[in-house]
């Protein structure tokens, strides 16, 4: 007899009566990324579980469609939950203002890590809960350059 297998850590808990929004279903969106829409007695929850902004291979959260799908939330308030490792500035940048100009109140949960952009992305809510055992993480700006001598 096969264990019935365990959703993964960053899958979004459905409880009964929870509607996804049309774009938010799990064969159009990455894996770590998952929007639950409001229930009636509970918040929106955006759960924000991969690096910030897509890789060379898709991986990782694209701002764009998560900022097309924060803006189509109807709920008063928005529950973000964050294990990242932090990504792109101006995706990092594009999702705070997102959640900042959203007219719901937001509350953020770091339950792991938010590093780099993650860490100012949890800065747009209105409350911020860091959990046990859980790391925000600040750094000044990293940068490379790249060019033959000339030219740097």
């Amino acid at each position: 007899m096969n264990a019935p297998r365990r959703p993964a850590l960053f899958a979004a808990r459905q409880r009964p009566g929870m509607r996804l929004p049309p774009a938010a279903d799990a064969a159009s969106r990455p894996a770590r990324l998952r929007i639950v829409d409001q229930t009636d007695d509970g918040p929106a929850e955006l759960w924000l579980y991969d690096a910030i902004g897509e890789d060379f291979f898709g991986h990782g959260v694209n701002a764009e469609s998560l900022c097309r799908d924060i803006g189509d939330l109807a709920a008063d308030e928005i529950l973000l939950r964050v294990n990242s490792p932090g990504g792109d500035y101006f995706d990092g940048i594009a999702i705070y203002n997102a959640l900042v100009s959203h007219p719901a109140k937001v509350a953020a949960q770091v339950d792991g890590l938010a590093a780099s952009a993650a860490s100012f992305i949890i800065q747009a809510a209105d409350r911020v809960v860091v959990g046990r055992g859980a790391r925000v993480m600040i750094h000044d700006a990293l940068m490379f350059v790249y060019g033959n001598e000339a030219e740097v």
